[in-house]
């Protein structure tokens, strides 16, 4: 048997998912930082390891899909062990989940910003996260009086996880998209889906994103090259799961007190060519806006964005509350604090830093502004 100076920590996954891989960094971190041996042992339904090879370890991190392959579906694991990416499996073990549900409405949020009416979720109906972040999305959607089509899309046809050569004409497929609404927003369930979605689009003849918007999730660099760069995503903090998990699982190991059941909201909208089109039909409406969303990192000024869209700030003021329904100074404000909401979820920043990044005169005006837009206070965000 081997001898190990430090505590060692396995996390069992499936390293070709993106989510795992991820994950894996952000438990290698912690592990770095404290003086742990750190193994990520890759699996999946053609190799894994057996038992025996467990004797040694002093905790283990696990995927569903990992425990339910090597331990069953309902595990007894001896060695202190924690789930990440997904529910505990086991009686009194933590887990360190992502908040699926957030996603689905940060996706909503995203396409009625840009405009978009006729909205369409197309996901699978056999996975559970899949279906969490569906629901979200219709949740949004329904809460801001926009209703959704759902399109429940078998695996073959819709890939959940990227395959090689995968990529190739689906009739199905071609079929649904070609006969959706135009123009319209949709949402994938991740990123390998919007690939599909999107290469069929461009098979249709369909124009991205002034005839279709789509957003996936998890900001997947493979399917994304394979898209051409272009997929809108909505990023969750795989590697934030990683660290969390290796840190509850070694409190676990020293039997500290820990929390059974961690759950984290998703970082940002990472906006790419497939949304990158403000729907408006007004002319004027739309210029100002892609003006603001260029410069919403710091203080814009009505008459600057009048100016960028070639008119007056009396003219540009009639043309919001017509076709938004909010005068530019606060469609403005609004678009700022959405900007800080992005920010203050990278965590990267502290309060005071996020509010100097944004342009805001003071510390105390943004927490007021911040705290009557989002009824939250920019420190409890965070």
């Amino acid at each position: 048997m081997r001898t190990f100076e430090r505590p060692r920590i396995v996390l069992l996954a499936d390293f070709e998912e993106h989510s795992a891989r991820e994950v894996c960094l952000g438990a290698a971190q912690y592990a770095a930082q404290h003086n742990l041996a750190f193994e990520p042992w890759s699996m999946h339904a053609r190799s894994f390891p057996s038992r025996p090879e467990f004797r040694g370890i002093g905790g283990l991190l696990l995927t569903e899909g990992a425990s339910n392959l090597i331990f069953g579906s309902k595990p007894r694991i001896t060695i202190p062990h924690a789930f990440v990416l997904g529910r505990s499996l086991s009686a009194g073990a933590p887990s360190v989940e992502l908040d699926e549900a957030a996603i689905g409405r940060m996706a909503a949020e995203h396409l009625l910003q840009r405009g978009y009416r006729n909205l369409v979720s197309m996901a699978s109906s056999t996975l559970d996260w899949s279906r969490r972040r569906v629901r979200g999305f219709q949740k949004e959607c329904k809460q801001r009086g926009v209703s959704v089509t759902h399109h429940h899309i078998p695996e073959e046809i819709l890939p959940a996880y990227w395959q090689p050569n995968c990529l190739g004409k689906n009739e199905v497929l071609h079929r649904i998209v070609c006969d959706l609404p135009k123009p319209c927003g949709i949402f994938a369930m991740n990123d390998v889906a919007a690939c599909f979605i999107i290469e069929t689009a461009r098979a249709c003849k369909i124009k991205i994103p002034q005839q279709m918007g789509i957003i996936g999730a998890d900001n997947d660099l493979i399917p994304n090259a394979a898209a051409g760069l272009s997929i809108s995503s909505v990023e969750p903090p795989f590697r934030a799961l990683g660290w969390q998990a290796a840190l509850i699982l070694d409190r676990r190991r020293k039997g500290e007190k820990i929390s059974m059941r961690t759950i984290l909201p998703p970082i940002r909208t990472v906006v790419r060519t497939s949304t990158d089109a403000f729907m408006v039909e007004d002319g004027l409406v739309r210029k100002a806006q892609a003006y603001i969303e260029n410069y919403r990192n710091g203080s814009i000024l009505v008459s600057q964005a009048a100016k960028a869209a070639g008119t007056t700030s009396v003219t540009l003021g009639k043309h919001f509350r017509e076709h938004l329904g909010v005068n530019p100074s606060e469609y403005i404000l609004r678009r700022r604090i959405e900007h800080a909401k992005d920010l203050l979820r990278q965590g990267k920043l502290n309060v005071e830093e996020v509010s100097n990044t944004c342009g805001f005169h003071s510390c105390s005006y943004f927490c007021q502004i911040f705290k009557r837009v989002t009824e939250a206070t920019p420190g409890s965000f965070r």
